[in-house]
C-alpha cells in the first residue's frame, strides 16, 4: 500500500548457508521489520504477509523449530518476527500468492544486473496493476543488514558458491544501462525537426522515480501515525433561511406530508 519495495543481493559468502525456504521465510520478515522501521504501521494493525512459498506461509503462522544447528536460522527468524510483531502491537496473518503471479517480488529477488530506477520503470510498465503509486526500491537499513549477514554467516558452509543467480523472466535479456562501450570515430550528427507543440495535447506531469519516493515518504510514512478515519467534529446545517436546527438523520414516512406543507410559504400571485 505504501509502493516502498526493497531487494538484497546476498554477499558471495553469505550463499548456500542455508534452505531456500529459510530466504523465503527471512524475506517475508525483512518487509514487516521494513515499515516497522519506517513508522508504516500503526499499533492494531494487522498485517498482511503474501508469500509464493507454501513452507514460509506456514511457519508464518506456526513454528515449532527447535534449538539445534540445522534450525537456527529458522529458530532466529521466528523469534525476529514475534518481537515485531508484539512490539508493534499488531496482528500477523499470512496468504499463499501464486509464484507465477508474483512477478513484481521474483524481479526484485534476481535482476540486480538492472539499476533501481531503471528496473522501478521496468515494473510499472510491465504490471502497472501489481504496481501501487510511487513505487520506490529502498536500500535496506545497516541494521537489518548487518543482522542477516551476522545470522547466515554464523551458519556453515555446506557447497562453494560456483554459479551466478539467473535474471526473472520478463528480464531476460535486458542490460543495465550502463552497458555501452565509446566508440572509436566521432558519432554522425543528426537533425530532427520536432513538431510543433502548440498543435500537441500533452499529459498531466508524470513523477519521477525519485519524485514517487519523495511522494511516498512525505504522504504516507510521515503521517502514518495520525488518524484519518475520524468523521469531522462539525456538526453541518442544511442551508435554509428557515431551518435552524440540525439536520435530523432521518425522517419518517408519515411526517413527509406535514414536513413539506408546514413549512411552505405561500406567496401571492
Amino acid at each position: 500500500m505504501t509502493g516502498i519495495a526493497w531487494r538484497f543481493e546476498l554477499p558471495v559468502e553469505c550463499r548456500l548457508r542455508t534452505s531456500l525456504n529459510s530466504l523465503e521465510f527471512l524475506g517475508c520478515v525483512i518487509s514487516i521489520w521494513l515499515d516497522i522501521f519506517l513508522g508504516a504501521i500503526e499499533p492494531e494493525s494487522c498485517l498482511l504477509s503474501q508469500t509464493d512459498s507454501t513452507t514460509a506461509m506456514g511457519w508464518l503462522r506456526k513454528t515449532n523449530f527447535a534449538d539445534k544447528p540445522d534450525e537456527a536460522v529458522q529458530l532466529a527468524t521466528a523469534r525476529k518476527l514475534a518481537d515485531l510483531v508484539l512490539n508493534s502491537e499488531s496482528c500477523l496473518y499470512s496468504q499463499w500468492f501464486s509464484g507465477s503471479e508474483n512477478s513484481i517480488a521474483d524481479s526484485l529477488s534476481r535482476d540486480f544486473h538492472l539499476e533501481s530506477s531503471h528496473l522501478c520503470d521496468l515494473l510499472l510498465s510491465h504490471f502497472p496493476e501489481q504496481a501501487p503509486f510511487g513505487l520506490a526500491i529502498l536500500p535496506l537499513p545497516p541494521d537489518i543488514v548487518s543482522w542477516v549477514t551476522c545470522l547466515l554467516l554464523k551458519q556453515p558452509l555446506t557447497v562453494p558458491w560456483s554459479k551466478e543467480p539467473t535474471p526473472s523472466s520478463f528480464a531476460r535479456g535486458l542490460a543495465s544501462r550502463v552497458t555501452s562501450h565509446p566508440l572509436g570515430s566521432p558519432p554522425t550528427p543528426t537533425l530532427i525537426h520536432s513538431p510543433n507543440s502548440r498543435d500537441l495535447k500533452c499529459s498531466v506531469h508524470s513523477l519521477t522515480h525519485l519524485e514517487k519516493a519523495d511522494l511516498v515518504m512525505e504522504r504516507v510514512v510521515r503521517p502514518s501515525s495520525l488518524n484519518l478515519s475520524e468523521p469531522p467534529w462539525i456538526a453541518y446545517h442544511r442551508s435554509s433561511s428557515w431551518l435552524i436546527d440540525q439536520t435530523q438523520g432521518w425522517t419518517e414516512m408519515e411526517n413527509l406530508l406535514y414536513f413539506y406543507s408546514d413549512r411552505l410559504e405561500v406567496t401571492e400571485p
